[in-house]
């Protein structure tokens, strides 16, 4: 969508928000490995389960109440580290109320946000390696160890136990 200005025939169009922005080479390639890698990616944790599944679905305690889960939650072992599960770069480093600390990594089209976090390892800016440390997994209310994965295509959100390795 463009807007021309009526004020001066010759001047060029002005581009709105609606357009969609050029991917440069860099981001595409990044963005098709990390899409070549779906179903095969590594867990956050090295060993968990999931603990709460992505999507809408009834609340565990309290009838007639659904919750909208944008991620998965996987429970871990106590002192448990979380991992990055592509290469990246550390967009923000964060805290979400009830929801302790979050980093979210771009992967070029894609991103991936870890919350639940106790403490956190990277900062912003910084270029993460596939499985590499990001910080401590936090307790939630009923003392789990517990950490928080969603996955995101530009504003999309992604069912992230597709993307992991079974």
């Amino acid at each position: 969508k463009t807007q021309t200005n009526t004020k001066n025939p010759k001047s060029e169009p002005k581009k709105t928000s609606t357009q969609t922005p050029s991917v440069t080479p860099e981001v595409k390639s990044l963005s098709d490995n990390f899409a070549a890698n779906k179903g095969k990616l590594p867990w956050p944790v090295e060993k968990g389960f999931i603990s709460e599944r992505f999507g809408t679905h009834a609340h565990e305690k309290l009838d007639q109440i659904t919750v909208q889960n944008n991620g998965i939650d996987i429970q871990a072992s106590e002192g448990a580290k979380a991992r990055c599960i592509h290469k990246g770069t550390v967009t923000a480093v964060i805290s979400i109320p009830g929801m302790g600390k979050a980093v979210i990594i771009n992967h070029g089209e894609y991103y991936t946000v870890y919350s639940k976090l106790k403490d956190v390892t990277v900062g912003q800016g910084q270029s993460v390696a596939f499985k590499q440390t990001i910080g401590s997994i936090g307790e939630d209310d009923d003392g789990a160890t517990e950490i928080h994965l969603e996955i995101w295509y530009n504003q999309d959100k992604q069912n992230p136990e597709a993307w992991l390795a079974k």
